[in-house]
């Protein structure tokens, strides 16, 4: 009998181990392996800053697409995001040197690309070009520049390490200290600036609304809110703080794109 009930003994203990085995291997299975990309720059191709990438774009008048015939790869920061309605359609990257808007056909773009994702942008066959005198990059159609599609959006825009930092932002309390060209398309903080539209909705239900911020020296600058926006009900504030955005401008005006309210800090609610 004492063989007997060993021999049970040890085939329970053994099923046991079985059953934990087994279902260890199945938890290991359920871990969804983390892919990290890697982009590695094709021979030939010529690696440079979005700074002398804009460089190459002449046409003073801003109305000719300049296309990009040379295996030219450029290379950033996400510092966008599109999730609450206020940015549509493109992500802005940002070097060392300065930053840039990408057209894409794409209406969850923070989906694929989190801020603070290194994409690599393969610019051959992509026109550079202007809306507002602002450069862009997308696509010809018809002699303006438009959107890359979504199904062509991986030919050329290649993500390379997980998201991290995004770079670090220029800070100024003085409107007048952002810089027409050397400061468009980067994330920019300014300080002790005031909404002249306090008290009101960031964004008309009709369309796509100009706010304004004021600083101590009484400039001003648009915030351009879209009518889309998660938060475009939500009351400006009142008081004085600082405001995050993409500084970007329409025919040398320059403007504040914010990208979800976190960008508003300090005031009074």
């Amino acid at each position: 009998m004492k063989i007997k009930n060993t021999t049970r003994i040890i085939a329970l203990f053994m099923i046991a181990i079985a059953v934990v085995v087994g279902s260890c291997t199945k938890e290991e299975l359920d871990q969804p392996q983390v892919i990290i990309p890697k982009f590695d720059i094709p021979t030939g191709s010529t690696l440079v800053t979005i700074t002398q990438f804009k460089a190459r774009y002449s046409d003073p008048n801003y109305t000719k697409l300049d296309t990009i015939k040379g295996d030219t790869i450029i290379q950033g920061k996400i510092i966008s995001n599109d999730s609450t309605g206020n940015i549509y359609k493109y992500i802005v990257i940002e070097d060392a040197t300065g930053g840039l808007i990408i057209k894409i056909d794409n209406s969850s773009l923070y989906l694929q690309y989190k801020l603070g994702q290194r994409v690599y942008v393969k610019c051959k066959g992509l026109v550079l070009g202007a809306y507002g005198k602002m450069l862009q990059l997308g696509v010809n159609n018809a002699g303006s520049i438009s959107s890359i599609l979504d199904a062509n959006r991986k030919n050329y825009i290649f993500k390379d390490s997980l998201p991290g930092a995004v770079p670090a932002m220029k800070i100024v309390s003085s409107i007048d200290s952002l810089i027409l060209n050397d400061d468009l398309c980067k994330l920019v903080k300014i300080n002790n600036v005031a909404f002249v539209d306090s008290g009101q909705i960031y964004c008309s239900p009709l369309g796509s609304t100009n706010r304004s911020l004021t600083d101590a020296d009484g400039a001003s600058l648009i915030v351009r809110n879209s009518n889309y926006a998660t938060w475009a009900a939500n009351i400006i504030p009142s008081g004085r703080g600082s405001v995050v955005g993409i500084f970007t401008a329409y025919n040398g005006a320059k403007q504040l794109v914010l990208r979800d309210l976190n960008d508003v800090i300090g005031f009074l609610h």
